[in-house]
């Protein structure tokens, strides 16, 4: 473990640093030890108690630690100084911008909201879509209490979009937030969301009051004018399916995407296809260094040519929206590049990746807490640790079989690394992932680069008709095979439901694997060395000089073969682990049966009673109707199979 702490130095403050942040959010602890002495701006400077002691502590624990005279000391203790110093920045500077995000859902007194339209609203297939912010309330005085919030808002057809920069006086009744399900089971869309920086939906009417308009920064002005540009030759050449899956392939913007083709997406496991990710910016910034390598007549950038990749790459994050993943991989990209052409010095990739989170985290406290944010940061994680074993194990002779098991190890250590977050939080696992990202994923990539091709030549006569034919055509094929997705048996696993202990448990368990099979991988690398050694020797016999890696590797294969040593701890925590956890899933199943379960169903001013006994539920309500039925039977789908009903009766009251 310190072997492990000294090569990658971000890992104590990051530590740190979100212990501090997660502190903030416990109850017992904020704001009941802050205090406010210091007045600057007309506004009180809040101070943490727990902050300015952690602060003392760390500094005086480290000083004594740096003076020659105790340099002796246990290495531990001036880890634990720099731990506590990251955890004394988090509560001191970050506690008093963790406001109470909810505020809006309790105040009764207030009356109106201020919208200002901060992008240009996309079309869909019900309308147009999009994100609006919110600048604040106005209570039934005039009185104004500034608020920034996030909203989704849906128009209706043949109602014409906002334009951009302008503000409304929106009724605080229009804002509906979103309610977590009183279903057992059910996915608690309120918390992703809030994790995600939207804090509610918004259905545009016309009645809404124009109170002006908004100056947009010129900056800002050539960013929205860029995306209507994109939007307009996308729309204007391609279907309206076909344009709205582009453009969130290429921007991230999903809000022109039909909600059949956004769920075929997570049956076949490919929903990173349409989050602006590490994988858009390793294929946008691969051709850009292609392009400009190339065009020098070189191997490697150059100092200008790294530059411009580096300055590009940025500015396709800021256009994307600077996403979590996105603002992620331009950190890690931007650190590998600089490192490796600009001071010619090999990265690691734990470094790398635990020093971007720092960046990241210190930037922005409320990243941590986003569910892009730990998808993205888990998968390269399992691509780092288990990919980057497996990858050097499964060698083969055969070129395409090699492509094959990379692609295969990849899909898999990224799958298994954020699948107990994702089991976590929706309960559910597409079972046909593999499948989907080594068949599909090859031709999303084709589609990335078509669609950059057609929108840097679509202006031209002629040429961009033609592209835009042939694009369409491939877009077709290749929402028919996504369709047959669909016709699939078992889509989805729905029947396992985890908590935070599952999880934390699962993540142990690849932590032993990791372990097992970095200890397994060293010795097979080095008989799979050895073979290629012998056979190369065989080839040239006149040829004795081997170098000493390789010598060792053919004594091993030619030496009598001794029992391997083999740590025996992980295999025993990775079996208990296992063990552990197949016991507590099913033992939490076999409850769940048993357990009788009451629950309200609520929309609009319709209310229906659910009470579950045995394998038998009964829903009483005006249920006469079909549409009811099926709004229920669509709503409980998830609750059926997760807690095994075989019998829905219903009851007319």
């Amino acid at each position: 473990m310190q072997q492990f702490i000294r090569s990658n130095s971000f890992f104590i403050p990051l530590c740190g640093l979100s212990l501090g942040i997660i502190w903030i959010h416990c109850p017992w602890a904020n704001p009941f030890f802050t205090f406010s002495c210091i007045r600057y701006g007309g506004q009180a400077i809040p101070f943490s108690i727990w902050g300015i002691a952690l602060f003392f502590v760390s500094t005086i624990l480290f000083w004594s630690l740096v003076w020659p005279k105790y340099r002796s000391i246990n290495p531990q203790l001036r880890m634990g100084s720099v731990f506590f110093f990251n955890t004394a920045i988090a509560l001191q500077f970050f506690g008093s911008e963790m406001g109470d995000k909810n505020l809006w859902k309790q105040e009764p007194l207030q009356k109106l909201a201020l919208v200002s339209i901060t992008d240009t609203l996309i079309p869909n297939a019900k309308g147009h879509a999009g994100e609006i912010g919110c600048l604040g309330f106005l209570d039934s005085k005039g009185a104004f209490y500034p608020h920034s919030m996030h909203f989704r808002v849906s128009l209706p057809k043949g109602v014409s979009p906002p334009a951009v920069g302008s503000v409304y006086h929106v009724p605080v009744q229009a804002l509906r937030p979103y309610v977590n399900s009183t279903i057992p089971g059910s996915v608690q869309w309120d918390d992703i969301m809030q994790t995600l920086g939207i804090d509610g939906n918004l259905r545009w009417d016309t009645t809404f009051l124009f109170a002006g308009r908004r100056p947009i920064g010129r900056v800002l002005s050539i960013k929205l004018r860029f995306l209507s540009a994109v939007r307009k030759q996308l729309f204007d050449n391609l279907t309206p399916d076909q344009a709205g899956l582009v453009y969130a392939m290429l921007i991230g913007d999903k809000a022109g995407l039909e909600p059949q083709i956004e769920k075929q997406f997570a049956i076949g496991g490919l929903m990173h296809v349409l989050a602006v990710s590490g994988m858009h910016v390793a294929l946008i910034m691969g051709a850009l260094m292609w392009l400009l390598t190339r065009i020098g007549g070189r191997t490697k950038p150059g100092v200008t040519a790294l530059i411009v990749l580096i300055l590009m790459g940025w500015v396709y994050a800021w256009i994307t929206g600077s996403g979590a993943s996105v603002i992620r991989a331009m950190l890690g990209a931007t650190w590998v590049w600089v490192g490796n052409y600009g001071f010619r010095r090999k990265q690691h990739l734990m470094h790398v990746l635990l020093g971007s989170a720092y960046i990241q985290v210190l930037w922005n406290p409320y990243v941590i807490f986003q569910l892009g944010f730990q998808l993205s940061y888990l998968a390269v994680l399992g691509i780092g640790t288990l990919h980057d074993i497996w990858s050097k194990q499964w060698k083969t002779p055969h070129k395409w079989l090699n492509i094959l098991l990379l692609n295969i190890s990849l899909t898999l250590t990224a799958t298994l690394f954020t699948a107990p977050l994702m089991l976590l939080h929706f309960h559910s696992f597409p079972t046909w992932f593999l499948l989907g990202n080594l068949l599909l994923l090859p031709l999303f990539t084709i589609a990335v680069y078509v669609g950059l091709l057609c929108l840097f030549l679509g202006w031209i006569p002629y040429v961009g008709y033609f592209l835009y034919c042939g694009f369409a055509f491939f877009l077709k094929g290749l929402l028919l095979v996504l369709h047959c997705g669909e016709s699939l048996p078992l889509k989805q696993l729905k029947t396992l439901e985890i908590g935070w202990w599952e999880a934390i448990l699962m993540w142990l368990c690849l932590a032993c694997g990791y372990k097992i099979f970095k200890k397994m991988g060293k010795r097979n690398l080095l008989r799979y060395n050895a073979k290629y050694c012998v056979k190369s020797k065989k080839k040239n016999t006149g040829n004795h000089s081997l170098n000493a890696h390789n010598s060792s590797a053919v004594s091993l294969i030619q030496a009598p073969k001794k029992p391997t040593k083999f740590h025996s701890w992980p295999l025993a925590l990775l079996l208990a682990g296992v063990f552990v956890l197949i016991s507590g899933i099913e033992y939490k199943r076999v409850q769940r049966i048993k357990q009788a379960h009451s629950f309200v169903i609520i929309r609009f001013n319709k209310q229906w009673n659910c009470h579950k006994k045995g394998d038998t539920l009964f829903i009483r309500g005006n249920v006469s109707r079909i549409k009811s039925r099926q709004f229920l039977m669509k709503e409980l789908q998830s609750y059926i199979s997760l807690y095994a009903v075989h019998t829905v009766l219903w009851v007319q009251e």
